[in-house]
């Protein structure tokens, strides 16, 4: 089962309008690794991610993003670059990652490439912008979930200044369930910034939508997403998850157990589970068209959860 959450962002006595167009034009990506779909390897001369990462991906596949994209049969815009964490840095930003060319590779410097693409036109109000990203700030002690979550915001008024109107922003899933931390010392701590930030950016988003005048959020739970794939794997065709399937050479050399494993690495998803995860964003996502109606006065929020059998 997967929760959704859907918020329109005009909070006020009246319906609000129904966009022009009979579908979403593109989705445009700000993020991580969790959706760069060759970023970081185009920037490094395919020096990252290296083998056993397949095309450019942190995974052995295509990543989420893409999967949606073609769920919903439109184009993608993809900016998201592996180790960007929700500022503009990136997570381990030290001289080589640097000599490689990563430095200011971060979601909030992604909006500036996004907004040097556009070569001073406005960004088409009839895309669906993704801005997905956090768990990098958590790999180094330096960030709170606060500031992790307000960056998020920071990422979304930005888009917004340069014409974005449609937002889908999915939270962090629990990593203290990845491979890298279950079992540890950490795992505990990880699930703590997990809820904290999950928590204070529905918040964020929640301001948003009383700050910015005609945008629209859909919300993805990614939390209770994977919760779910971890409860009742079975149901979702998967046999191992809670390991990682590099740290395993008969899954290396196996490209049936590679599609029964949740994991390719110790915090990234195979591309099997990305597919799914792909799937259950594009299903979440209403057509433009349809008109967000909005019942309350300010402070009050319509919230819409839908489940479908997994």
């Amino acid at each position: 089962m997967i929760g959704i959450r859907h918020l329109g962002a005009a909070l006020v006595l009246t319906a609000a309008c129904t966009m022009a167009n009979a579908g979403w034009s593109s989705l445009v990506v700000i993020g991580d690794s969790l959706s760069d779909n060759g970023n970081v390897s185009a920037l490094t001369g395919g020096a990252l991610p290296p083998a056993p990462y397949v095309g450019g991906r942190f995974s052995n596949g295509p990543v989420a993003a893409e999967y949606m994209a073609a769920s919903l049969g439109i184009g993608l815009q993809d900016f998201a670059h592996g180790g960007a964490k929700t500022g503009v840095d990136i997570v381990g930003n030290d001289s080589y990652l640097w000599s490689l060319g990563l430095n200011g590779t971060g979601m909030g410097a992604q909006v500036g490439m996004f907004a040097a693409s556009l070569g001073g036109a406005a960004a088409d109000a009839n895309a669906l912008y993704m801005v997905w990203g956090g768990p990098n700030d958590f790999f180094e002690p330096t960030m709170s979930p606060a500031m992790s979550a307000a960056n998020i915001g920071s990422v979304i008024s930005g888009l917004y200044g340069l014409g974005a109107r449609s937002f889908f922003v999915p939270n962090m899933p629990d990593l203290g369930r990845t491979p890298e931390f279950l079992g540890t010392a950490l795992a505990g701590t990880m699930t703590g910034a997990t809820l904290a930030f999950n928590a204070l950016l529905d918040a964020e988003v929640m301001s948003l939508g009383l700050a910015l005048p005609d945008a629209s959020f859909i919300q993805f739970d990614t939390f209770n997403f994977f919760s779910e794939v971890l409860a009742r794997p079975g149901d979702f065709g998967m046999m191992n998850v809670t390991g990682a399937c590099i740290d395993s050479l008969a899954c290396l050399t196996s490209p049936t157990e590679q599609m029964t494993t949740l994991f390719w690495d110790g915090v990234h998803p195979t591309t099997t589970a990305h597919a799914a995860l792909g799937l259950a964003f594009a299903r979440s996502v209403p057509e433009p068209t349809t008109a967000w109606l909005v019942f309350g006065v300010l402070g009050m929020m319509g919230w819409m959860r839908g489940r479908r059998s997994a």
